[in-house]
Parts: C-alpha cells; structure tokens; sequence
C-alpha cells in the first residue's frame, strides 16, 4: 500500500497535457512573431542591436511566465479549501481533474452471501423479501465437529443445518440525497460499482443515493475557471500587443516602445495577474464539467487579440496627430503615451473575459483583483509623471492626454463587451 501511495505516474494526465498543448501554443506564436519584430524594425530602423534588445523584450512579454505561478496557486487554494472540509489531496491537479469529470464510479460493497446449495430453492424467497427491503442477508447454520479435529476443509462446509438469518441494514447517509442533486445539476452522471446484488442495490438506490465530494467537483471547475481566464487573458492580450508593435514597427521612425520600458510593462502586468487564483467564479460557470481546448484558446485569441490593437493604432494616432510626437526628438512622449495605454488595457481585459455577465456591473471580481488592478492602472500613470520617469526615459504626458485616455479606455470597454456578447451567441463561453 505504501508502495502504491507513494508512486507517481509518468504518463502526463488529462490537466497535463491540456497546460502542454496551451504552453506550446504560446511558444509556436512567439516563434513566428518575434523573428518578424526584428526583421521589420531592423531594416526600417537600421538599428539591429536596438532591433535585437526590442524583439528579445518582446519575447520575454509573450512568454507565459506566470503560467507555472497561477496554475499552482490556483490548485493549492483549492487544496486547502478542501482540507477543511477533511478532504485529502494527495496530487494537486487532482482537483482540476475532478472538476472536468461527467461520470463518478462509487463503489458500495456489500457482504457475501453463505448459502449451502441444497438449502438454495428453501431459502431463496426468504432473502429476495429481505433484499427488497435493502437489508444484507447472511444464513447462519452450524455442524457439529469433534473437538479433536484441528484441520477443516471445503468438504466440512456440507450437511449443515440451516438455523435462522441475520439481516444488516447499512442506510446511506443524510447528505446523500442532497449531493446527488447537487451532482446531477453539475452534470455529472453517478455509476454504482456494488458487491451486494441487484435487489439490495435498488432498494438503495430508490431512497437516495451514494455519498460524493460533490463540494470538490465545485472547487474544481472553480480551480478551473480561473486558470483559464489568466491562459484567455495572455494569449488574446500577448496576440493584440505584438499585432500593434507589428504595425508600429512598420509606419514609425523609431520604436514604439524602449525594451526597458516593455519589460517594465510587462512586469506590472504580471503583478497584477497574482490576484487570479482568489477571484471569484460566476454560478452558472461551475454547472458542467469543464475540460482543456487548446482550439478554443487559439480562437478565442484570434478573435479578442485584435480589438486591441484598434485601440493601440488609436492611441498612436492621437500622439502623432493631436500632441505632434511624430520625430525621433518626440519619441519618449510617444512611447510614454502608449506605454500607459497598453498598461491600462491589459490589466482591464481579466475583467472583460473573466465573466461572460457584463462587467462590474453584472459580475464583479474579487476585491484582492480589484485592488490590484486600481494599483497596478495608478502605478502605470505615476512612472511618466513622477520623479521616475527619467530612470525609465519616460516623459510627462500632457493632461488633455488623460481625457482622450479616459475616451480610449471606456470605448475598449464597450466594443470588447459587444464583441463577447456575439462570441458567446457564435462559439459559447465555455
């Protein structure tokens, strides 16, 4: 038994393989767009070290960093969750793998019948009356042995006589009922493996059920659904950033973005994912079972990524029209003005795709995601306009900025929640 607790399996299970292929997914698109980054900004810029230094810091943006971070946290916070229900994990992703299941085998074991096969036909009638009832049977009989007799065999087990019955009532417990509707509203069809016969096994059946973890299942598609929104979130948003350095890297003189302050982008942005694993998860999201789709990630990228990038080209615009930094004097304004734009429509995207309600104000996250958010979009605005900018050659944004800002960031809101009003009526949300 020690033996069997302990071993780990190398075979990659179902919650594996699906975080493998997500993984690799992001990888497959860092390595078509990041040799286009630099080849675009190196031979319109004529700068390759630079066009290095900014596609390796695009690199590092589309790597799935925190990945690792949130699955782990997301199954320890399950974990410890059920421990205080007094539920044992033994393996982590144990719980992620509960909560994509849609058929439970329980076992209900019974006792073994003893019936001499002469005394059959006599007392067949007698135990089908008590296992209707659901009771368990045993038929006691005795033979009388000499005392001396120290070895027994098949051969001693005849010519018994038969003195009565013991009847066992083993009745399920009161959560029983309540968990297999609990069950059956999570979609999920319960099996029942059983030692005793079919008499005993229906007559349980019939007064309520089996007893199950039905509160793991809910933590698992809970795990579940948060995981998901950080690997919607990266890949839509990591889509939408370089489709925008793309078209930035064509039309401009110089780049969009130092690789200084792109990591410094990123960063923050990953800072304020550390919230995911306590956020909440909307009912009716933890009604099916749920399963990886590595297909619908990548459409669900395809289809999001670019409404950012309208908003990117947008802001791009506005500084090279409205606020003149259009030369390479001008640079730092430009790139302090999209640095503050793309912060702020990342760290607003988990709440568009968290919930397929509208957001804020049919959903709202948790306040640890909410906090972190309103942190991390005040953090964003301070760099340029505080003493820090230079460390980072960021420069002080003029305030009519802040207004076109504000028009930016509420039309992001608005197209992106139409825009998944007709995905979930095209695709469905899950």
């Amino acid at each position: 038994m020690a033996t069997r607790v302990t071993a780990s399996t190398q075979e990659a299970n179902a919650f594996q393989a699906g975080v493998n292929k997500v993984s690799w997914l992001l990888i497959r698109f860092a390595f078509v767009m990041v040799p286009l980054v630099l080849l675009i900004n190196g031979f319109t810029k004529g700068n390759w070290s630079e066009a290095f230094l900014f596609a390796l810091s695009v690199a590092v943006g589309l790597t799935p960093e925190m990945l690792p971070m949130i699955v782990t946290s997301t199954l320890a916070k399950g974990a410890v969750l059920l421990s205080r229900k007094k539920v044992i994990v033994k393996r982590l992703d144990a719980i992620q793998n509960f909560g994509a299941m849609n058929v439970l085998c329980t076992d209900k074991t019974g006792l073994k019948n003893l019936l001499d096969r002469a005394m059959l036909e006599r007392v067949l009638g007698i135990t089908r009356d008590l296992n209707e009832d659901g009771l368990r049977v045993v038929a006691v009989a005795m033979k009388e042995i000499p005392p001396s007799q120290v070895v027994y065999s098949v051969a001693d087990e005849s010519e018994l006589t038969l003195m009565g019955y013991i009847a066992f009532l083993d009745p399920p417990k009161e959560s029983t009922a309540p968990a297999l509707k609990a069950l059956a509203e999570s979609g999920i069809t319960v099996k029942v493996l059983t030692g005793d016969n079919e008499l005993v096994t229906s007559q349980v059946c019939r007064q309520v059920g089996l007893m199950v973890l039905e509160q793991g299942v809910i933590e698992g598609r809970k795990t579940f659904n948060n995981m998901l929104k950080y690997i919607r979130m990266t890949a839509s948003s990591n889509f939408g950033n370089v489709f925008s350095v793309l078209i930035a890297s064509v039309f401009l003189p110089f780049l969009p973005m130092l690789p200084l302050q792109l990591l410094v982008q990123n960063l923050l942005y990953d800072v304020s994912q550390i919230a995911i694993p306590f956020d909440k998860v909307d009912a009716e999201l933890v009604k099916k079972p749920l399963s990886w789709n590595p297909d619908d990630i990548r459409r669900f990228m395809i289809f999001f990524g670019p409404i950012s990038s309208i908003f990117d080209v947008t802001a791009f615009v506005v500084m090279w029209y409205v606020f003149k930094a259009n030369s390479v004097e001008n640079q730092a304004l430009f790139q302090s003005g999209w640095f503050v734009v793309g912060l702020l429509t990342q760290t607003l995207i988990v709440h568009m795709i968290r919930t397929p309600r509208t957001p804020f104000i049919q959903s709202r996250a948790a306040w640890p995601l909410m906090a972190m958010t309103l942190f991390i979009m005040a953090a964003g605005i301070f760099l340029p306009m505080g003493p820090l900018a230079s460390y980072f050659k960021l420069q002080a944004l003029p305030l009519p900025y802040f207004a076109w800002l504000t028009a930016i960031l509420l039309s992001y809101v608005v197209l992106t929640t139409r825009m998944k009003r007709y995905y979930i009526r095209r695709f469905g949300w899950q």
